[in-house]
């Protein structure tokens, strides 16, 4: 998978890839990761963030 050519402004997480995402706060989290990523690329992503970079 390829992600490429975005452009954000003025936001506060521009990226944020959540392995243990829950969208009804009901989930339990038992395991450290919940969420398979490989093989992902990022090409020419640019931001304008409110909040500063998270490692």
């Amino acid at each position: 998978m390829v992600l490429e050519d975005m452009v954000m402004e003025d936001v506060w997480n521009p990226i944020i890839i959540d392995q243990r995402y829950c969208p009804y706060h009901s989930c339990e989290h038992k395991n450290v990761s919940g969420v398979r990523l490989q093989d992902i690329r990022f090409e020419n992503i640019k931001s304008a963030s409110f909040a500063p970079a998270r490692s």
